[in-house]
């Protein structure tokens, strides 16, 4: 991923948020299954644990994990996850909403966010976990109430009615990577 798509990424999808450091580091799972639950024989995702510091938010390790299963999950929808990642940031951060303001300019920054919800949703695990690695370091931290939020969302087939659902905890998000910006 080059060096412009990956700032376009992380400005864009850093709602994906941040970590409180771990206590220890763990090794990184095999499976994207939900946090907490096993696939039948694939080691599951190690569920949040009331470990990090203030019991509040996910480790580094937890927010990584839960960043792929998201966009895992937003393959089928890149597009509508892009039109409301992109709505979001605009109504937060009017800075970006100049640079959409134009159709055209929306267009391509609509494509060049459905390319990274591609590659950061599909393909060899490992590049997407260091990309997602990446979103933690620069984003919010992740509370540890998102992945429980966000799972009934992720079992809705229509993508409107996923998005939809998905829309108050990426809204907050976004809130918090203003908020953290005074």
């Amino acid at each position: 991923m080059g060096k412009t798509h990956l700032g376009f990424a992380i400005a864009l999808l850093s709602a994906c948020g941040g970590a409180q450091p771990a206590a220890t580091p763990a090794s990184p799972p095999q499976t994207t299954a939900p946090l907490g639950s096993s696939s039948a024989g694939a080691p599951a995702v190690a569920a949040p644990s009331p470990a990090s510091s203030d019991g509040e938010l996910l480790s580094a390790a937890e927010s990584v994990d839960f960043c792929v299963r998201l966009h895992e999950q937003m393959v089928p929808c890149a597009p509508e996850f892009i039109d409301l990642t992109m709505d979001l940031r605009a109504k937060y951060f009017p800075e970006f909403a100049q640079k959409i303001a134009t159709p055209e300019s929306r267009a391509s920054a609509k494509k060049i966010g459905i390319d990274e919800v591609m590659a950061d949703g599909a393909g060899p695990l490992e590049p997407r976990r260091k990309r997602c690695q990446e979103y933690v370091e620069h984003g919010p931290p992740t509370p540890r109430s998102a992945p429980l939020q966000m799972e009934p969302c992720f079992a809705k087939q229509a993508c409107g009615e996923k998005i939809e659902c998905m829309r108050p905890v990426m809204e907050a998000r976004f809130q918090a990577r203003k908020a953290g910006e005074k």
